[in-house]
């Protein structure tokens, strides 16, 4: 890897003041809230815990910058441009590493990144770029608004965003030396830095639905495939879809609906309900969130619920139900050559209370599995149980047999 860098004039880094009446532009094309949404901004708590400019809770511990989501892989191989937001001087570039990341590996950084520098002590940083795409050279002027690269995910990535970074060196640090400092282009009150937008886009809480679908497969209890979902190899956006039957190809034993939200609050439920053909509930999950979600994956399944083939086609519905009201529905149909009728299934409903956690029915051989495919212990027996200590927040599957002997298995947001 090589990263390039312009010197020319860093003596004076540590003499001339900040830049006067500096306003930002747009650092990213499209619309918020319709081809981007901001997940994450500067981190202003001082201990382990994190707080953004508005002393909200959409950030995480140390991060700097601001992060714009997108959808998916397939929307950053359409090119999403990253845009200068001020006038500068290319001061750094790095444009060769690899910009499908999804890991999220802490010693990767930036990944493909450029820093323009604006005057002689204010920087912003565009990070984790898709590679090849970083257009001006090394020492380059730009305007407020030019097309610098585009949105990828390379470096510290788990999915396709721009990550923006403003910083500067801090003279009033007792230390003789310059001193590296972020600041936050954003005004509120637990920022002090000031209001460097010429128009702030909007600090929204709001639940969103960026995207969602459904498909057959894979076996019940194993999770999608993320990087399958991310490059969006399955229906989405609502589309019906027809139910592959037994003995065909294509056909898999159960079947998923998936979503990708941001804006999950705490104590916000959240229902995953299927409808029969006549607007009967078949089959319901709730869940309570433990805490804040800004962005993520989810997803739930039913399995093999079909035993006999249906004498016309039929269309069920999935709904996604957040505090009570229907945020979308994904239709899916069912015909006496493609699909198969439903059965009855078994349904295990979840409630949390700080560590302990209860199921509907008493389950025999429990056991607790994150997204990562992580076994988790759990300490109890029948319908109550303790989680484990130190359980990091997240998603996760709690899987048993019943009674009857019939395998269950529940989604809850810890």
């Amino acid at each position: 890897m090589k990263i390039y860098q312009s010197l020319r004039h860093a003596f004076l880094l540590i003499f001339l003041p900040l830049i006067a009446g500096a306003q930002f532009t747009q650092p990213i094309g499209g619309q918020a809230e319709k081809d981007w949404w901001i997940v994450n901004y500067v981190d202003h708590a001082e201990d382990t815990t994190a707080s953004d400019f508005n002393c909200g809770t959409k950030t995480y511990d140390g991060h700097q910058g601001t992060d714009f989501v997108l959808r998916s892989f397939p929307q950053m191989d359409s090119g999403v441009a990253v845009l200068a937001a001020m006038d500068g001087e290319v001061y750094a570039l790095v444009d060769s590493l690899y910009d499908r990341e999804q890991g999220g590996d802490p010693s990767k950084t930036y990944g493909n990144f450029i820093t323009l520098r604006h005057g002689d002590t204010l920087f912003t940083t565009y990070a984790h770029l898709k590679k090849g795409s970083v257009i001006p050279a090394l020492g380059a002027t730009v305007l407020s608004g030019t097309k610098l690269a585009e949105v990828g995910s390379s470096g510290n990535s788990i999915s396709p965003h721009l990550h923006f970074e403003f910083w500067t060196y801090d003279l009033s640090a007792p230390d003789p030396g310059p001193t590296y400092r972020i600041l936050d282009p954003f005004k509120g009150p637990c920022s002090n830095d000031g209001n460097w937008w010429n128009t702030a886009p909007k600090y929204d809480t709001a639940f969103h639905v960026l995207d969602y679908g459904m498909y057959q497969g894979p076996t019940a209890g194993a999770r999608p495939n993320l990087f399958d979902l991310q490059e969006r190899r399955f229906t989405s956006q609502g589309q019906p879809i027809d139910i592959a039957n037994p003995g065909s190809i294509g056909y898999r034993d159960t079947l998923w609906f998936w979503a990708q939200y941001a804006g999950l609050q705490l104590n916000d439920s959240v229902s995953y309900r299927w409808k029969d053909a006549d607007g009967k509930i078949y089959a319901e999950y709730n869940a309570s969130a433990a805490r804040d979600v800004w962005y993520t994956y989810d997803w739930v399944y039913i399995q093999n619920p079909f035993n006999v083939l249906p004498e016309k086609t039929e269309t069920w519905k999935f709904d996604l139900i957040v505090n009570g009201k229907v945020v979308l529905t994904q239709q899916f149909r069912f015909s006496p050559t493609s699909g198969i009728q439903p059965a009855a299934p078994s349904i295990l409903i979840v409630q949390i209370r700080g560590e302990f956690l209860s199921v509907s029915q008493p389950l025999i051989g429990a056991s607790l599995i994150g997204l990562d495919g992580r076994e988790w212990p759990v300490a109890g027996k029948g319908a109550n149980y303790q989680l484990p200590h130190h359980l990091p927040r997240g998603i996760y599957v709690l899987k048993g047999t019943s009674a009857a002997g019939t395998p269950v298995a529940a989604r809850f947001i810890y």
